[in-house]
């Protein structure tokens, strides 16, 4: 701009304004769905089954959860996930416990 004032109409204002929410709520409902909606699962693949017997990475409860790392061990530390230690730097996640979790919050799983 050259140092002028620019005055746009409410009309015009109202049009951006409206054009802006309509591309940011386009944009929200192509991330991860919410609680309600279900977990997200890879484009052309199943959610695999969960089993009770099994131990799962951190980095997989994250992904299926919808939540970053932190948040899985923060849920390990308040008592609602359990936590098993692999080695001196891995962990995993009990099946039945993740199981639980997601009942708990979301409904059976059958």
């Amino acid at each position: 701009m050259t140092g002028r004032d620019v005055t746009l109409s409410d009309d015009l204002l109202d049009l951006i304004a409206d054009r802006i929410a309509n591309r940011v709520a386009a944009r929200l409902r192509e991330r991860a769905p919410t609680r309600r909606q279900g977990w997200p699962a890879p484009v052309g693949t199943a959610a695999p089954e969960l089993r009770a017997d099994r131990l799962y990475r951190v980095r997989d409860v994250a992904d299926r959860l919808g939540v970053s790392r932190a948040t899985v061990y923060n849920m390990a530390r308040a008592g609602r996930l359990e936590l098993v230690k692999i080695g001196a730097r891995a962990s995993g996640v009990t099946g039945k416990s993740l199981i639980a979790l997601i009942e708990r919050n979301y409904g059976r799983l059958d």
